[in-house]
């Protein structure tokens, strides 16, 4: 083999044709050609010279730099363990695509300068980690960088996830995001949530739905709590036991407002006072009621100053005792006016016995 001023050549050998191909700093090619003899073809080429700037492997008209024959199949093959279809590292084409094929149980791998920046491990792609653990992870190794995928677009942009909608098992699909910290661990979940639906992560975070194509925002830990806020304060809190606080954080009732309420119309399902008008039904004497008012200073049965303002007012509640004291009221009417009827009557009797 001659070493033509480099440090490796190729002798070829062929029906029509004996010569040298040299690769270094550039590429030449010695001999006579017979294009229909060769598989690498360097059209033009003459010893020490580069007149020609395209080469072909297995096509003898080479319209790019490098090309090779149109046909599918490997095209470059870096490193191969055995002879199995497409256990090899290397280059193919087939039928519309260009395949970058590693062998089974291996990994493609991206760096910049010596740090991996991408790694593709079976169907798992991970970014700033070589242990990608979904479709797609991404992380880092330094704790002043923040973690972020940015989606831009000069009209809109938006990133969206679809849940197949008939799988394996039947089910209805679902989409939904995994809120994590401390290492992995799940506490939130924001998605389109579907009846019966498991999480495929195996955390324990099953969330099953009650209507099919609700949006779900949830929590994990029985300590988490959802909240919204704007301009960097909490507006709206759900804790862990379905109460709803709108201005406030620690809401003690199903719904607490700190702050006005104002609408149409509010319906609140409450005990109602008819009981006033049972025949056993014992109405206080209006002396009694004097009596009660001069000690404690408020009605019987309704609370107090004090009362409300340490603990507020129920309003079926209040509405139910108000209607109570108004039918009292009316009963007491009824026995006023029967007294004065039977007073000017007897009043009359006398009057005309005279």
């Amino acid at each position: 083999m001659n070493a033509l001023n480099t440090a490796f050549a190729v002798r070829l050998r062929g029906p029509a044709f004996l010569g040298h191909v040299r690769f270094g700093a550039s590429l030449l090619f010695a001999g006579a050609l017979a294009a229909s003899a060769q598989t690498i073809f360097v059209p033009g080429g003459t010893v020490g010279s580069t007149t020609s700037t395209s080469v072909g492997i297995g096509i003898s008209t080479p319209d790019r730099p490098l090309t090779f024959a149109k046909t599918t199949g490997e095209k470059i093959s870096l490193y191969s363990s055995s002879s199995t279809a497409q256990d090899y590292y290397g280059f193919a084409i087939e039928s519309s695509e260009l395949r970058y094929q590693v062998p089974n149980a291996r990994h493609h791998s991206f760096f910049v300068g010596a740090a991996e920046a991408l790694r593709i491990n079976s169907d798992k792609v991970g970014i700033g980690t070589n242990a990608p653990t979904s479709r797609l992870t991404v992380g880092g190794t330094t704790a002043s960088i923040d973690e972020v995928i940015t989606v831009k677009s000069l009209k809109l942009a938006g990133l969206e996830l679809q849940g197949d909608t008939a799988n394996a098992s039947g089910e209805v699909g679902g989409a939904y995001v995994l809120l994590s910290q401390d290492g992995g661990t799940v506490y939130g979940i924001v998605g389109i949530n579907q009846k019966a639906e498991t999480d495929p992560r195996g955390t324990g975070f099953d969330y099953p739905g009650t209507l099919d194509n609700s949006l779900l925002i949830g929590t994990k830990t029985s300590s988490g709590s959802v909240q919204l806020g704007t301009y960097g304060a909490v507006r709206l809190t759900v804790t862990p036991a379905g109460n709803v606080g709108i201005g406030t954080t620690s809401p003690t009732q199903k719904l607490a407002v700190n702050g006005g309420i104002r609408a149409k119309e509010v319906i609140v399902d409450s005990d109602w006072s008819d009981y006033v008008f049972a025949p056993e039904y014992q109405l206080a004497s209006l002396s009694a009621v004097e009596e009660h008012i001069r000690t404690h200073g408020h009605l019987p049965g309704i609370p107090s100053a004090k009362e409300v303002a340490e603990n507020g007012v129920s309003l079926g509640e209040m509405q139910a005792l108000l209607l109570a004291k108004i039918e009292e009221l009316t009963l007491h009417l009824i026995e006023q006016e029967k007294k004065i009827d039977r007073l000017e009557s007897e009043n009359l009797s006398l009057r005309t016995s005279k």
